[in-house]
């Protein structure tokens, strides 16, 4: 709050204060030391005043969290926390229990103080493999060395060391953990990639020793610069079981301004155009990765725990694909840059054989000229590549038309064998330089074999291709069987398995005149005769989809060949049964991930099912098997001091009392406000904060890092009262009649007496105990929303993250006065429920993940969901799939947010929808009219979504709301007539619509193209703008210090409050 308010600590605290605290950093440099953790979540039992737990905190890879069994002791340690500013990678829970609340495999460090009553086995469950567990001596505070143990790494987990898993490219792991995605692990940033109409931003994922390291854009999504300046690359290293960020490196020369200098090319898809081997220039082995820190750069070599650079074999310049095997170093080496947007040939290339551990050239193979790219992307040179693999002590690749074994030790040329000739059944009418036959041939290294096959290019755009398969013995380069199979992709390569002793490809479609007759076996082969052993049919995977195949392989384990015809449809090698999960997939080009007993999943740009898929960077547990099976809170409801007490219910019309104003969502003030937008006050908090809410002459904030509801008097901006919240609340408390009720990332809904924040009640809807890391937080499985609805006495709201996960949704219904249960239902999205197909018509799903409920004529609705109020019900009107990424209109809500009304990303392929016609990146409304921002953009690429930077434009428009019992899809062109645009010189950030003037606030937009970054990170402030809603033209404006929090302001009493990024709350209006 206001600095002059804050009260400073006495020369003696202060003193006593430092010397407590540098005990505590000697206390914690002993315990890091000697449990060697470096990074990742760290867990203090028995925390006490947090002051040694504040210090566990030795740097940014380390989230730390404190368990009390004192709640006094809880306050006091929270209040430390947030005087040292470190709240949010600090934070202190209540727990008095004698088991632990996380997920299993999660925690790094484990330290406990003071009487252990927690069982080992309970530490071994939480402890992730490799974590350290240690018990403190109560005087000195040091770890007992006696009591440090290290979990072992479990026999039935594997690793995911380069691109295809290991150097011998057999795209399995060895992983009987691995299984259909059922639980959620650990979710990170980004929450999108850059777009559909972009180039994947990601360009690596490996995993080793219980790390995960890829190469990723964080630029901003959505958004596209002519020379590309708006990506942000990066290697970044995260804790494999909680997904911590432990370093990161930038990279200059990488992505599309490295490979694809100019535009973006047309037709077949942009998401498909970054070299094809670009990610197998990251390895991770061991304690040590190996990658290019730049498109044409040398091969480094990191430490994996920091990030720092160990070596740089400058002999690699030019590298283009990296194996790690027996302690040497594999390299395709071009002898010259690819120059791009030239017609120059492609450069010769060289295999390096390094010994890693004195950097020592061992041998060169040099005058390779490999195989084409086949690609474009935006330029007329090519790129080409060998497809290097190892195994048997031999390297192998493919030069022209023929595969070369070299020795591993001398780099002398073993054997050579033709490989199977390239065909295309495309006619010759169809092609175009985009178009043109891929060279798809792929590798395999098993058992002393080799497998290699090519595809058959299709006559069309077919999810399945034909091959030739050839099986090699590595001894004399013998051909020992070859026969004709198939595989699965799209604008990709297709995968062949070695698993469970056999090997898996698929059987062979058949190309009739311009086009393809599938076919639907997963054939499991003997590896030495090429005979059929084993077949399941994969029919209900290909047969019953409409979209093509993902752009990217498919990956394996030995219990699951995991398919991407739709989503992650998982086919038991054992049993042949599918398990369809059409609600997740990987990200063009690279897929996911399976690994570490988890799925990996990055995020993906597909519009496909939005409304089901989850943002972000996932890693995802099978269905739990065994160990012991989480805790079910032992008190649901908590009655505080101000349980049924009388309070205030005094409120006004003109109030604000719900994010974005009602439960209706609409963003319409019911008052005026000035348009002379001149500031009354400002109150100024020490970190981020949410929107606010208003009622009672009070405004309502929750602060982000503290976790504090906040609440601040509309006269003078005094605070008031606060309250700790315990975790993190996304949106500002709903206030109803004197009460305020919020939900928390812990799964709980509180209740305080508004006069002065005093707890009345707070209920634990979680269904079991289990907390995750979320975005570097530490929370529950199963979060609820800050804003929850609250109709005729009644409090609604969902717990949980998706109708496919953990178990599902959960509602509830209470009584707002004391908080019982009138009425709870779960929703669960099971196999049979989440695709299926009626009468013809296109793939239905019925699932849903979480966002703020809608409440309209007695119904909650949840994107797809339409829940009974009376009941809690729940029906899902489906969401169909339709070409071009459009969604049909459908008879649900109306007003939903695709990627949820949170989401302040920018991605291009999402909105918001209003009337089941109405679609734009923000919408507020009332009962006649709709005022809502888009973007046009002149993109000649199908889709036209993706924002080009001194093309596109953004505006503001008024629409009349009309009210039709059928809705024609806007894909046919018809759309309803608009009162007004024009254009705005912002990125809107916050709309609101009073009865007079319409607010738009934002970042305001640059005339220089590479200004674009800083505007939309805040530091060129914000704008504020007051439009005449009946005809769009602007009456007021004003600057901002600070961008706007995302929806963040609210109107009442006349006066207009505006939440900023800098953790300002002020008032505007007429002085």
């Amino acid at each position: 709050m206001n600095a002059s308010k804050t009260l400073q600590p006495t020369w003696a605290i202060a003193l006593a204060f430092l010397a407590a605290a540098a005990f505590a950093d000697e206390s914690a440099d002993e315990i890091l030391n000697a449990a060697g953790v470096k990074g990742g979540l760290i867990v203090h039992v028995g925390c006490g005043d947090a002051r040694l737990t504040a210090a566990l905190r030795a740097h940014d890879a380390c989230l730390v969290q404190g368990l009390e069994p004192d709640e006094d002791q809880v306050q006091r340690a929270r209040a430390h926390l947030r005087s040292e500013k470190l709240c949010g990678s600090v934070s202190v829970k209540h727990w008095p229990f004698d088991y632990l609340p996380y997920a299993d495999n999660l925690v790094n460090l484990l330290v406990v103080s003071g009487p252990l009553s927690v069982d080992r086995g309970e530490i071994l469950r939480v402890l992730c493999p490799g974590g350290i567990a240690a018990e403190l001596d109560p005087d000195t505070r040091n770890p007992k060395l006696e009591t440090i143990f290290r979990k072992p790494w479990p026999e039935d987990i594997d690793q995911w060391t380069h691109w295809l898993h290991g150097p011998d490219n057999n795209p399995v792991a060895q992983d009987r953990r691995v299984g259909p995605p059922r639980r959620v692990q650990w979710i990170s940033s980004p929450k999108w990639p850059k777009s559909h109409d972009a180039p994947p931003s990601m360009t690596g994922l490996v995993t080793a020793q219980g790390r995960m390291f890829c190469i990723a854009d964080e630029g901003p999504a959505g958004i596209k610069h002519p020379e590309h300046k708006l990506e942000r690359w990066a290697l970044l290293a995260r804790d494999a079981f909680n997904g911590v960020l432990l370093w990161k490196k930038p990279i200059e020369d990488w992505g599309t301004g490295a490979w694809s200098p100019k535009e973006y090319p047309y037709g077949f898809g942009p998401w498909t155009v970054n070299p094809r081997m670009i990610h197998q220039r990251l390895v991770a082995v061991g304690d040590r990765v190996f990658v290019t820190l730049g498109f044409g750069a040398p091969i480094s070599m990191l430490d994996a725990a920091s990030g720092d650079i160990l070596a740089i074999f400058k002999e690699t310049g030019f590298a283009s694909e990296i194996l790690v095997q027996d302690g040497r170093l594999f390299a395709v080496v071009d002898r010259a840059a690819q120059q791009a947007g030239t017609h120059t040939p492609a450069p010769q290339k060289s295999v390096l054989a390094i010994d890693i551990e004195s950097g020592k050239k061992l041998w060169e193979r040099k005058g390779l000229v490999g195989i084409t790219d086949g690609r474009r992307r935006g330029f007329d040179a090519t790129l080409t590549r060998l497809h290097l693999t190892c195994g048997g002590g031999k390297v192998y690749l493919l030069e022209n038309d023929d595969v070369i074994a070299l020795d591993a030790d001398t780099g002398k040329q073993a054997w050579s064998v033709p490989r199977p000739e390239k065909v295309s059944h495309r006619n010759p009418r169809d092609l175009h330089p985009v178009n043109d036959p891929w060279d798809l041939g792929g590798l395999l290294y098993s058992d002393g074999v080799l497998y290699c096959w090519q595809h058959q290019y299709p006559p069309d755009r077919s999810s399945q291709y034909r091959m030739d398969l050839l099986a090699i013995s590595t001894d004399g380069g013998q051909i020992l069987w070859e026969k004709v199979c198939g595989g699965a992709g799209f604008a990709s390569f297709a995968s062949v398995y070695k698993a469970r002793g056999l090997l898996w490809v698929q059987s062979p479609p058949e190309y009739a005149e311009r086009r393809t007759v599938e076919s639907y076996d997963l054939l499991g082969l003997n590896p030495e005769t090429g005979q059929i052993v084993s077949k399941h049919s994969i029919e209900p995977i290909f047969n019953r989809a409409i979209h093509h195949h993902r752009c990217y392989r498919n990956k394996a384990t030995e219990n699951f060949v995991i398919f991407s015809r739709n989503g992650l449809e998982y086919v038991d090698l054992d049993s042949g049964q599918i398990d369809f999960n059409r609600w997740v997939r990987g990200i063009c080009q690279y897929g996911v991930m399976p690994a570490n007993g988890l799925l990996y999943v990055p995020p993906q740009p597909c519009a496909c099912f939005a409304p089901v898929r989850l943002s972000g960077y996932h890693a995802f547990a099978a269905e739990a098997e065994n160990g012991t099976p989480p805790r079910e809170p032992l008190e649901r409801l908590h009655k505080g001091p101000a349980y049924a007490q009388p309070v205030d219910t005094s409120q006004s019309q003109d109030e604000w009392r719900v994010y974005r104003h009602d439960s209706q969502r609409t963003g319409a003030a019911s008052c005026e406000v000035s348009a002379d937008l001149q500031q009354r006050w400002v109150a100024r908090f020490d970190e981020p904060i949410t929107a606010p809410t208003v009622a009672q002459k009070k405004l309502f904030v929750a602060t982000r890092q503290s976790h504090r509801i906040c609440a601040v008097n509309t006269d003078n901006g005094d605070l008031l009262w606060e309250h700790g919240a315990g975790n993190r609340v996304d949106t500002p408390p709903t206030i109803a009649n004197g009460r305020v009720y919020f939900g928390t990332a812990d799964g709980e809904v509180c209740c305080l007496r508004a006069s002065d924040g005093a707890l009345a009640w707070r209920f634990d809807a979680n269904p079991a105990v289990r907390h995750i890391v979320t975005y570097g937080n530490v929370e529950s499985t199963w979060p609820v929303h800050g804003s929850v609805v609250i109709n005729d006495g009644v409090v609604y709201f969902c717990a949980g993250r998706s109708s496919y996960l953990d178990g599902g949704l959960y509602f509830y219904a209470l009584d707002a006065k004391t908080g019982a249960v009138i009425r709870s239902a779960p929703y669960r999205s099971l196999d049979e429920e989440r695709a299926i197909e009626r009468d013809g018509q296109p793939i239905a799903i019925m699932g849903a993940f979480n966002d703020l409920l809608v409440y309209d004529a007695g119904s909650l609705f949840l994107k797809n969901l339409v829940v009974d109020c009376s009941t809690l019900d729940v029906s899902a009107n489906v969401w169909k799939y339709i070409p071009a990424g459009r969604v049909l209109p459908y008879a649900g809500s109306p007003f939903s947010a695709v990627p949820g009304f949170l989401d302040d990303s920018g991605f291009d392929r999402v909105g918001w929808i209003l009337d089941h016609h109405l679609r734009a990146k923000m919408i507020v409304y009332n009962d006649q009219a709709a005022f809502a921002m888009r973007w046009r953009t002149p993109t000649t690429f199908w889709h036209k979504t993706l924002f080009e930077v001194g093309k596109s434009e953004h505006s503001v428009f008024a629409q009349r709301r009309k009210q039709r019992k059928t809705v024609t899809p806007a894909a046919n062109g018809v759309a309803l007539e608009e009162d007004w645009q024009v254009p705005v010189p912002m990125r809107v950030r916050a709309m609101l619509l009073a009865e007079n003037t319409l607010l738009l606030a934002g970042a305001p937009w640059p005339d220089d193209a590479d200004d674009v970054l800083a505007a939309l990170r805040g530091k060129n402030g914000g704008i504020l703008w007051a439009v005449d809603p009946s005809n769009g033209s602007v009456f007021g404006k004003r600057t901002l210090d600070a961008l706007p929090v995302w929806d963040g302001m609210a109107a009442a009493y006349d006066d207009l409050y505006v939440t900023t990024e800098d953790g300002s709350l002020m008032c505007l209006g007429a002085k």
